[in-house]
Parts: structure tokens; C-alpha cells; sequence
């Protein structure tokens, strides 16, 4: 359980796929020296990452998204209009969660033997990553009129990061280096833009807002668990970039037509979309690399296995979740 948390405190820094592969030689380690099947580790780990990804603005693209959107600066994810923001709410659905994971472990627990301390490489990625962080939070809160500043900040980083990697490795080969990188996805990501731009010009997304308050009842409680609980299926099934990309301006236009902070539904949107990925395997992508690591290794986790533990997870972290969300926005 605690190796679940400490993956999920990395996970609100840090993507969470990158996280994922980070933690994933110490989970195979503390399997096998406990023997124990490290499948629901594996899994505990992953949806206890993508829980954490939506604590902060860089602790997943969903988040960014919304802040490029809402327009809200890295410190408003812990306080925003004086009031604590979604970093508190996702804290006390980790609390949650982890109980929940602490009963489901409960069948594997062994005494902890002694392990050795592994020598580190290099500090300089954990000093680029503390610099990224603050960086971004100055700049998130500036008030130069710089276009695209906190792109230009990850690009710069991204760069240095770059740079330092040729320098270690010793790795010429700059070709190879950057076919390696996940150009697949930034070209998906570019596809699913235009398709919403064009899906927001036919229309479509104001229908959707006004069909969400009438099929809620009018109910301000109504619409926002009609939101995250859409937000929550879809996204167990669907990928969250693209379903994120899709809502924000329906709930924009939502929170619009009916006069409530905005922030509630963008928060609750944001929460459901995250967590909802935990609930099958292919739900969001630190599943399927978590799941791709085990079939490796020779203990692949089967559907039915995976939602055993996601599913419980989900309902305990997003109703804790959404229910600070409310009790902070609610009533605003």
C-alpha cells in the first residue's frame, strides 16, 4: 500500500506512464523477494497514479488541459478564490482509495525482508524535474504577456533534458533517439482539436449542454453527479484526452447557462475522466503499461482481475473526491 502511494506522490509531478515505468523494476523486486503475484501490485500502483494526475497541472495532460482552458495558474490546483482547490479534494480520495487497497492486499501480506540499497546513476533528471515544477509554477502565475509561456518552459526543460541525455549516454544517434519518441499520439492529439473545433461549429456540444440540466432535472446536485458520473463510464472505456478535450466546452456552456461556479463542473469533470480509467485495463495508459510489464514478466492480469481492484478503487476515490469538490464549489 505504501509503495501504491508513493507512486501516486511522484504521479502529481510526473506522468503518470513515466511513473509507471519508473516504479516498475521496485514492484517486480518486492514481489519476488516477498513472493507474492505482483499483478495486484501492478494494479494498485497504476490506478493510484492516474488518481494522483489530476492533483496538479502537471500531473497528467488532462490537467493541463483543463488549465489551459479554465485559465488557472499551477497554485490555484491547491488554492483557488481562497478557497482549497482539487489538489485537497483528489488527497482525500487518495485516503480513500488506499484503505480500499489496504483490504485487498490483506491476502498477500508477508514480512518484509531486508533489501539492499541500490546506488542511483545520476542526480541531474530529479534536479530537472524539481526545476520544471518551480518553473512552471512562476511562470503559471506571471504576468508577462508571453505567448504560450508554459509551453515554452516544458519545451526549454525538454531541451536541457535532451541535451543531458546525449551528454551520458554518450548517444550520437540523434535519428534513433527522436523515432523513439511518441509521435503517434501527438499526432492523434493534433486530429482530436480540429475535431472538437469542428464538432463546437455544427453545434453539437450546445445541444449536449442543454440536453445535460433537463436530463438532471434542473438539480444543481443533479448535474454535477450527472457530469462526473458520464465522465467516470466513458472514460473506462475511451482514452481521457480526447473525452476531456470533447466536455470542457459543454461544461463551460453548462455552467454558463446556469449561473454556478464553473469550477464545480470543471473539477468534477477533471476527477471523473482521471479516475473513471481505472476501471478496466484499457481505460486509460498506465493500465496498459502496467498490464504490458507483467505479460513480460510472465504474470499477465486478466479483465476480470483488473476490475476487481479498479472498480472499488474508482467508487471510493471519486465519491470522496466529488464530495469535497461539492461541499468547496457547491454552494458558491
Amino acid at each position: 500500500v505504501a509503495l501504491c502511494v508513493f507512486t501516486g506522490f511522484l504521479s502529481v509531478f510526473l506522468e503518470n506512464v513515466a511513473v509507471v515505468l519508473l516504479m516498475a523494476p521496485v514492484g517486480l523486486a518486492i514481489s519476488r523477494k516477498c513472493e507474492i503475484p505482483p499483478g495486484p501490485l501492478f494494479v494498485g500502483m497504476a490506478v493510484s497514479s492516474n488518481l494522483q494526475g489530476c492533483a496538479t497541472m502537471i500531473g497528467d495532460p488532462p490537467s493541463m488541459l483543463l488549465a489551459g482552458h479554465a485559465h488557472l495558474s499551477f497554485n490555484e490546483f491547491f488554492v483557488l478564490d481562497g478557497r482549497p482547490s482539487i489538489f485537497f479534494a483528489v488527497q482525500v480520495g487518495m485516503l480513500a482509495s488506499a484503505a480500499v487497497l489496504f483490504f485487498q492486499f490483506r491476502p498477500y501480506s508477508r514480512r518484509m525482508p531486508e533489501l539492499k540499497p541500490e546506488p542511483y546513476l545520476s542526480v541531474v533528471p530529479t534536479l530537472l524535474v524539481i526545476g520544471l515544477v518551480m518553473a512552471l509554477a512562476v511562470a503559471s502565475s506571471s504576468s508577462l504577456a508571453i505567448p504560450h509561456l508554459i509551453g515554452l518552459v516544458c519545451c526549454a526543460f525538454g531541451g536541457l533534458s535532451f541535451l543531458w541525455h546525449l551528454h551520458y549516454f554518450k548517444e550520437r544517434n540523434v535519428p534513433r533517439f527522436l523515432a523513439r519518441l511518441d509521435w503517434q499520439t501527438g499526432l492523434f492529439l493534433i486530429g482530436i482539436f480540429v475535431l472538437v473545433k469542428s464538432l463546437i461549429v455544427v453545434g453539437l456540444m450546445e445541444d449536449i449542454a442543454e440536453a445535460i440540466p433537463r436530463l438532471a432535472g434542473g438539480s444543481r446536485l443533479g448535474v454535477f453527479v450527472l457530469i462526473v458520473g458520464i465522465s467516470v463510464v466513458v472514460s473506462a472505456f475511451v482514452d481521457n484526452v480526447p473525452f476531456l478535450v470533447a466536455m470542457l466546452p459543454v461544461v463551460q456552456l453548462v455552467a454558463q447557462r446556469s449561473g454556478l461556479n464553473p469550477y464545480l463542473f470543471y473539477f468534477g469533470l477533471l476527477i471523473g475522466a482521471s479516475v473513471g480509467g481505472n476501471i478496466t485495463p484499457i481505460g486509460a495508459s498506465a493500465n496498459i503499461v502496467a498490464c504490458g510489464i507483467l505479460k513480460r514478466d510472465g504474470h499477465p492480469v486478466s479483465f476480470a482481475g483488473f476490475f476487481r481492484i479498479g472498480l472499488p478503487f474508482t467508487l471510493a476515490a471519486t465519491a470522496a473526491s466529488c464530495l469535497v469538490i461539492w461541499l468547496v464549489f457547491g454552494r458558491a
